[in-house]
């Protein structure tokens, strides 16, 4: 027979038993002795358990395999994994490195065999973790799980560089393998010391890189180093200094695009409203371009000035989901008499899933955007249609696929920079461009899995533990950050409020895996490249989402307009992340 029971681990709720457990107004101390010593004739025998959670394999717990299961013994049981797994250590570490906060629970399977009166026990360690910083990964299918992490027993080199990796592939580009890193530098003394990371202070020095290398001798390159200094649930939530470099071989208009930048910027986000970030940014970059084609050659350095302006929100109901939108503005002085030129861009995103029944939703994502460009500029700055490297919902927002303005419309049926017009001046690329694309993602719900147990009980509590232990925690970090009593019960009040959308989703909707038939459907246009061309194109293919990975896999077809050669693009991306 098996049974379940379960704690939260950050508001123990089982009761030590002992004398006082049985003390009632007409039962005497006898009484109290009889029932204890009862619940030691009864109990079950402990025939083996197990653990489940990520990285535990050091834990160590006062249960031994012929210990007595008793209501004791589960109560240190309890509060061993407690203090193993949601540490005052743990819970800083998550709000000052990860910008995180969770809660605890533990799921207990107890398969008890009657005839030899022994059980064996299954302690699953669950934790709902709700970002403060990337608001949208509350909502959006990222790879997650719902195992806790033991993050004294994660490998320092992997705690320290967070690492990121995966493989993609588009008909332009080739087959690349990818990946990155982005590591605390204050925080370095203390992992490699063997020390879960302690840095309570808000000044952070981030360095990072990303990367990708294709078969086809092309590559991508993005490193820099950012100090910033962040401060959670305030009206100026993170103010960030960087330099960065930025460096690539890539396909542009069949022709071979090299691009050596470095630069540096300043931002600063603020937390305005509920579920509301807004982020602005202004630097100076220098610029280096190579373009190659079969009989020309020709190289330019320009000087750019970069503006960006983004904002967030998760939305209220009953609309729901997560908006992104941003505006790019940048001047340019490019040498060889070219001049100066002037581009603005601006691009908008909106993704939901629409629960039909219990862990089972109808991913929308809807995209568009437009820009132009005034002035004369080089064909390196000019714009061009096809697939991209970057992702306007999922990345960061001082990732570089988000701090670069878009470089035309995306028509996924082409590889990367290949949609271009045809006749005079269509390789020189357009002056301005615009594109509507939608994503649509259908459940199956034999391919799927609830991240956490589909059981009320379990929810019920994990939910509570959200609104009440998660709200001493913020009350308490809040206080380490200088505020008063008053201020820090106020604003944790308002940032759970916050974030209380996300927790149903994640709670209720998030699945630990699911495998969904994926439609598409992208329009888009380019102005000033020869024939001014309008693109139609639809397809489809599959989304995978599974714990630490997401894997996506697609096939798109031109239905109108001019093409480079194939009508169709093949396109898959792989990426391996959240690994702790």
């Amino acid at each position: 027979m098996n049974l379940r029971c379960g704690v939260l681990a950050i508001v123990v709720t089982f009761t030590l038993l002992d004398k006082q457990v049985f003390a009632r107004d007409n039962l005497d101390i006898d009484s109290s002795r009889q029932q204890v010593a009862s619940s030691f004739t009864n109990a079950y025998r402990v025939t083996n358990f197990q653990i489940k959670s990520r990285w535990g394999g050091r834990l160590s717990v006062p249960l031994r395999n012929g210990d007595l299961w008793t209501p004791e013994k589960q109560s240190e049981v309890f509060a061993a994994i407690r203090a193993a797994f949601d540490s005052e250590q743990s819970q800083s570490y998550l709000l000052n490195q990860a910008g995180e906060a969770g809660v605890l629970y533990v799921d207990v399977l107890e398969a008890k065999d009657e005839a030899s009166h022994t059980v064996a026990l299954t302690f699953r360690v669950l934790r709902v973790r709700l970002s403060f910083a990337r608001i949208g990964d509350n909502v959006l299918p990222v790879p997650r799980s719902a195992a806790a992490t033991l993050y004294e027993a994660v490998p320092a080199p992997l705690l320290a560089l967070n690492p990121v990796i995966g493989l993609t592939y588009d008909r332009a580009f080739g087959a690349a393998l990818t990946g990155g890193f982005h590591d605390d530098l204050l925080t370095l003394p203390d992992t490699f010391k063997g020390r879960l990371p302690q840095h309570d202070n808000p000044d952070h020095l981030d360095a990072r890189f990303t990367g990708s290398k294709s078969l086809e001798n092309f590559y991508r390159a993005n490193a820099g180093l950012a100090y910033s200094y962040r401060r959670i649930g305030q009206l100026l939530q993170d103010l960030s200094f960087q330099a960065d470099y930025d460096g690539a071989t890539e396909p542009l208009a069949r022709q071979n695009h090299r691009n050596q930048t470095i630069g540096a910027n300043g931002g600063a986000t603020f937390h305005f409203a509920a579920h509301t970030r807004l982020t602005f940014n202004a630097g100076y970059r220098h610029a280096k371009d190579l373009l190659k084609g079969t009989t020309n050659r020709f190289q330019t350095d320009t000087e750019v000035q970069p503006n960006r302006v983004l904002i967030e929100s998760l939305l209220p109901q009953p609309i729901g989901g997560f908006l992104r939108a941003a505006v790019w503005e940048d001047n340019g002085w490019t040498d060889k008499g070219i001049g100066f030129h002037q581009r603005l861009v601006g691009r908008i995103g909106y993704a939901r899933e629409l629960p039909v029944s219990p862990n089972q939703t109808i991913g929308v994502e809807l995209l568009g955007g437009g820009g132009r460009l005034w002035g004369e500029a080089p064909t390196s700055r000019r714009y061009f249609g096809g697939n991209s490297s970057s992702q306007f919902l999922y990345d960061g927002v001082s990732e570089a696929g988000l701090l670069n303005p878009p470089t035309g419309p995306l028509i996924r049926s082409f590889g990367q920079g290949e949609a271009v017009g045809s006749g005079v001046g269509a390789k020189r690329g357009g002056n301005a461009f615009w594109h509507l694309n939608m994503n649509l993602t259908l459940p199956i719900r034999r391919l799927s899995w609830p991240l956490i147990p589909d059981e009320d009980e379990v929810r019920r509590r994990l939910k509570n533990g959200i609104n009440v232990s998660g709200r001493s925690f913020l009350i308490s970090a809040l206080k380490q950050q200088g505020m008063s009593r008053e201020e820090a019960i106020k604003e944790a009040d308002r940032t759970l409020d916050e974030i209380r959308p996300a927790t149903e989703f994640v709670i209720d909707e998030a699945n630990l895996y699911s495998l969904k038939p994926l439609l598409m459907f992208d329009a888009g246009g380019l102005a000033g490249a020869g024939s001014n061309p309008t693109w139609l194109a639809a397809g489809g293919g599959i989304q995978l989402t599974l714990v630490t990975a997401k894997f996506e896999l697609g096939y798109m077809r031109t239905v109108q307009g001019p093409t480079a050669g194939d009508r169709g693009n093949f396109f898959f991306r792989l990426v391996f992340q959240n690994l702790f």
